[in-house]
């Protein structure tokens, strides 16, 4: 998570001739930190204001195997959502997600993508030549 606590993270490098952009969001804690209902359309088309060169559009995901399992309606919602990020251009990273057993019995759950956020904007400058 960026510094603001938005979920977003945006990488910026000035070129001679031009400014790259990466945009990278962590769709989980999104909704946390004002992000419910973001709009990855507007988000991206903002990114290539001003002719910019847009170079990755990572948004990371989390999605229950098991419910999607059981679940007809999940499943469905959950294929068409990702199905709607690539339309746009997004590259769709999805992790798992893991239930935990505390030590009083409580169930917790989690898919931590924050590490795999951070690999991917710092390997960005090594990918410059790559587009979407």
């Amino acid at each position: 998570m960026d510094v603001f606590g938005t979920g977003v993270l945006s990488w910026q490098a000035a070129n001679v001739n031009n400014i790259r952009v990466g945009v990278f969001v962590d769709a989980e804690n999104s909704p946390y930190n004002g992000g419910y209902q973001l709009w990855n359309d507007i988000l991206r088309r903002f990114a290539a204001r001003n002719d910019v060169a847009l170079l990755r559009l990572d948004i990371y995901l989390a999605f229950n195997a098991e419910r999607i399992r059981v679940d007809q309606e999940y499943a469905h919602r959950t294929y068409a959502y990702r199905n709607t990020l690539r339309d746009f251009v997004w590259r769709v990273i999805t992790r798992t997600v893991e239930c935990y057993t505390d030590q009083q019995g409580n169930l917790t759950t989690g898919a931590n993508a924050d590490l795999d956020l951070a690999v991917g904007a710092m390997l960005m400058p090594r990918t410059w030549t790559k587009s979407c």
